[in-house]
């Protein structure tokens, strides 16, 4: 059993160990297999697992080779929601490491689960600075999202994911961020087939930072559909010729509950277009707004056309009569909290 003030380790270590060499240049192989881990204080509940690696090298560096781990369940809490997952597997062909310095490189570790596959990930800590990035294709998250109630009830969604995340961390600097999902061939449908999607393109992007102090949150995001066919309701809309697009710079301070976005835009290419600034303050139980948004200028008739014309020509005939020519814009300012704006 292994012990630190916050993780306990419990399990039936055993191994094959050969030592060569004077003190200060051991040559070390070593072949070990923990069976029956108990691994508690990490703050998820896992169940008792295995694990075995291939220790060979001489001081202060170290080859490791054929690293496995196998969880058969591991519980843990998402929000305010429980989750489980079974048949977790991880792999790692090599690696290596130097007790001197504390330096690892994983380059290539493998995991899957009955949640989410396909995943391979790369570990490096060197000199105080840690870095981790991750890549998946076709990882099952549309499911794994289901699975864990992260989606709506009642819909049903398919489609090709994948998926690149990277951190980076440096000892009493900043941890950066960066990361993109991306959906081909997504589609999507309520219960009443009063929404869906067919062969959306969806990709989302986000980089960022957070600083020392774990208390700030800087970050630029960005969010396009730029193929496809979607329909809400009675409104319709091909993203091959109007793509919907959506993007801002942010911050949020995690103690204050302030969120200040610079620039959110979100709109429909040649439709329609909407700028927002301004902040978001958590008080007591209310949210406070202070938010300016403008409509820069546009024209009326592909407006008029998209939310008005093709929705409720059925019903209103006389709107086919109607030909709109001009443009439109509009300057908004929204303050208040909770239900109440001014």
């Amino acid at each position: 059993s292994y012990m630190t003030e916050k993780v306990r380790f419990r399990g039936n270590v055993t191994g094959d160990i050969r030592v060569d060499g004077r003190v200060n240049d051991l040559k070390i192989t070593a072949m070990m297999k923990a069976d029956h881990v108990l691994l508690s204080g990490t703050g998820i509940d896992l169940k008792p697992f295995n694990a075995s690696v291939s220790i060979s090298g001489k001081y202060p560096i170290y080859k490791l080779r054929d690293m496995s781990v196998s969880i058969p369940r591991a519980k843990g809490v998402l929000g305010k929601r429980g989750f489980t997952v079974d048949d977790i597997e991880l792999k790692v062909q090599k690696g290596e490491m130097n007790v001197a310095n504390q330096a690892i490189s994983l380059p290539e570790v493998r995991f899957s689960s009955f949640l989410l596959r396909n995943l391979v990930a790369s570990v490096k800590t060197q000199n105080g600075r840690a870095s981790v990035n991750v890549t998946g294709k076709q990882t099952g998250l549309i499911k794994s999202a289901a699975d864990l109630g992260l989606l709506p009830s009642g819909w049903e969604f398919s489609g090709l994911d994948s998926i690149r995340m990277g951190f980076e961390a440096e000892k009493g600097g900043d941890t950066s961020f960066t990361g993109e999902l991306t959906f081909k061939d997504l589609a999507f449908q309520n219960q009443d087939s009063s929404s869906m999607g067919e062969k959306v393109s969806l990709k989302v992007k986000i980089d960022g930072k957070v600083d020392p102090d774990g208390r700030m949150i800087t970050s630029e995001t960005a969010i396009d559909l730029d193929q496809g066919e979607v329909l809400y309701d009675r409104f319709y809309f091909n993203l091959n010729d109007n793509p919907f697009f959506c993007g801002s710079k942010w911050s949020y301070d995690l103690r204050g509950q302030h969120l200040q976005l610079s620039n959110l835009r979100f709109g429909l290419e040649d439709i329609l277009a909407l700028q927002i600034n301004g902040s978001i303050l958590k008080r007591g139980p209310d949210w406070r707004f202070d938010l300016s948004s403008k409509i820069p200028m546009i024209p009326l008739n592909p407006l008029f056309s998209n939310f008005i014309l093709e929705p409720f020509k059925t019903e209103k005939p006389f709107l086919s009569g109607l030909n709109l020519k001009g443009a439109v814009a509009a300057d908004l300012n929204l303050t208040g909290k909770g239900s109440e704006w001014a």
